[in-house]
């Protein structure tokens, strides 16, 4: 079932695909599921810098999806969906993810 997801979400747009994460996250699919199927294949890197990839992009989906006024909030909201501790310090230190 991953592999039709991931395919389907190779065809989509930019804007597509975020409203198919944001489907994905209110199904309460696992957030380690989400962060594999977000994967295209021209996107793939080492396993280390495409699962904080993975991370980061997960909070940035999060903070869209709740309206977060801050990365803590969103923080809060993946470790109730249990993302491991040290990926998500990596991707906190993610460019896009620093606060001002």
């Amino acid at each position: 079932m991953e592999e039709t997801i991931q395919v389907a979400l190779s065809k989509l747009t930019q804007h597509d695909h975020d409203i198919c994460v944001k489907i994905l996250v209110a199904a309460q699919v696992p957030v380690e599921t989400i962060s594999r199927l977000i994967f295209l294949p021209h996107r793939r890197r080492t396993r280390d810098r495409r699962q904080d990839s993975a991370t980061a992009t997960i909070i940035s989906r999060a903070r869209g999806i709740l309206n977060c006024s801050n990365l803590q909030d969103a923080v809060d909201y993946l470790r109730l969906k249990r993302v491991p501790e040290d990926l998500m310090q990596r991707a906190l230190h993610h460019p896009e993810h620093r606060e001002a």
